[in-house]
């Protein structure tokens, strides 16, 4: 995370600057402003699709984005994230156009597994941000889906 914010900042600095920014403390200082529940996707990022076929890893962005173009015919450049897992389903990627180039964030477990759709209709599957966040944190959200919301127009 510290190389990642010190990494951002290299352009503008002397090489002296530089080897200071190898060190964790200075590079925690200069990221201590750094809003880390913005790196997840939000609702303004757009409609989430979720690739239900395990995808290989070793794609990167050309290669998930020429996926959500063929095969799952949706537009890689829309405002919109796309999500996909290894076969193992302890790995995500998620894929994003963000205004000039695309982001591909990335997540592995290390001892659990991602609970992902499996008798679902189509390539896609649909889902909002906040159950984006709460398949990323362990929940089944096919298995124990949250409380529907209810509408009502009067309480008498």
């Amino acid at each position: 995370m510290h190389r990642q914010c010190a990494q951002a900042v290299v352009a503008r600095w002397s090489a002296a600057a530089l080897a200071e920014l190898a060190e964790p403390a200075v590079a925690g200082r200069l990221c201590a402003g750094l809003d880390r529940s913005r790196m997840r996707p939000t609702a303004e990022d757009g409609p989430v699709y979720l690739c239900r076929e395990p995808v290989d890893f070793r794609k990167s962005i050309s290669g998930l984005s020429l996926i959500v173009e063929q095969a799952l015919r949706l537009d890689p450049f829309g405002q919109a994230v796309y999500v996909f897992t290894n076969r193992d389903r302890n790995k995500i990627k998620i894929l994003v156009w963000e205004k000039n180039g695309f982001v591909l964030w990335y997540k592995r477990l290390e001892k659990q597994r991602f609970c992902w759709p499996r008798q679902l209709d189509g390539d896609t599957v649909t889902l909002s941000a906040q159950e984006l966040n709460w398949l990323l944190d362990g929940f089944d959200i096919w298995r124990h889906p949250p409380h529907h919301r209810l509408h009502y127009q009067s309480v008498s």
